[in-house]
């Protein structure tokens, strides 16, 4: 599958591929939302949103999540861009 970067179902399932980024790093530390959220200063609402793909977070919120888990914006794509080739590769 060829895919066009300006698709709306490209974000889409970036989305949730980035969502599932953050959670498997938050369990991975063994911390609960409200620890990542506190840490990360987003509400608990915002992360789960972000989690289940259905939040388009602002970079600067990416940040302060990466910053959170120890890790940077960059490896959360890669860790991203990983899952969505596996999943086309499905």
């Amino acid at each position: 599958m060829t895919r066009h970067i300006h698709s709306k179902e490209y974000y889409e399932r970036f989305q949730k591929a980035y969502g599932a980024v953050v959670k498997e790093l938050r369990k991975r530390r063994k911390w609960s939302r409200e620890r990542l959220a506190r840490q990360a200063d987003i509400s608990y609402t915002t992360l789960y949103k972000i989690e289940q793909g259905k939040a388009n977070p602002m970079l600067t919120t990416m940040d302060n999540i990466a910053k959170a888990l120890r890790t940077t914006v960059s490896r959360m794509f890669g860790l991203t861009e990983r899952r969505l080739n596996e999943e086309t590769e499905k």
